[in-house]
């Protein structure tokens, strides 16, 4: 099950594949900025991207609790208040961006042992240009909470009925959702919503 919204759109779809395929071909000639968790399908789209803080935090806390290493608890400390500066100097726009990839450049380039460190070195340098976009452009958020809230409730729905039996309704629970959850971002009663819908499709 895939997710895309904006401020005042919600679109789902629901396909066979979790590869490049989807997003590549929904979010074609996409010119805004993608706020997205570090799924590699996003990787090959050209628009401007800023990666999700919120599952790199929690990453780096799950590390934390299952071992003891100083290397590692370092390497956070240091990745974390690099994040809390450029969050509290995000008003100075593009100058606070180059800063912290700046700074961020220096931190992955240092040399390491520790393997947890080293694999999310690897994924930084990936993403280095995709973790302060925020700074820069206004009205881009440091994560993806948003969409990760808003496609629970589908998820629960497939849980719960155990998903569609066929494409057909499988297209038919996309639809709806994209209705419903584009209805609660604007605020408006998802049933006067579709009867304004219906009026207009009826009009024209």
């Amino acid at each position: 099950m895939w997710e895309f919204i904006s401020q005042k759109v919600a679109f789902y779809a629901i396909r066979h594949s979790r590869k490049h395929d989807v997003p590549e071909q929904i979010l074609k000639n996409f010119k805004g900025v993608l706020s997205a968790d570090f799924w590699n399908a996003y990787n090959c789209l050209a628009c401007e991207k800023q990666r999700c803080w919120a599952h790199l935090k929690r990453e780096l806390d799950h590390v934390l609790k299952k071992k003891r290493s100083a290397e590692f608890a370092e390497f956070a400390c240091q990745l974390l208040t690099l994040y809390y500066w450029a969050t509290s100097q995000r008003n100075h726009g593009k100058n606070t961006r180059l800063e912290a990839e700046k700074q961020l450049r220096e931190l992955i380039s240092k040399e390491y042992v520790d393997l947890d460190v080293l694999r999310l070195v690897k994924r930084l340098r990936r993403h280095e240009q995709e973790l302060f976009t925020f700074c820069a452009r206004r009205g881009v958020k440091k994560d993806n909470n948003e969409a990760e809230r808003r496609i629970r409730p589908a998820v629960v729905i497939r849980k719960v009925c155990f998903g569609s039996q066929s494409e057909k309704g499988a297209d038919t629970t996309a639809v709806l959702m994209s209705l419903f959850q584009t209805s609660s971002l604007r605020d408006e009663n998802f049933f006067d919503f579709m009867q304004n819908m219906v009026d207009k499709r009826l009009q024209n």
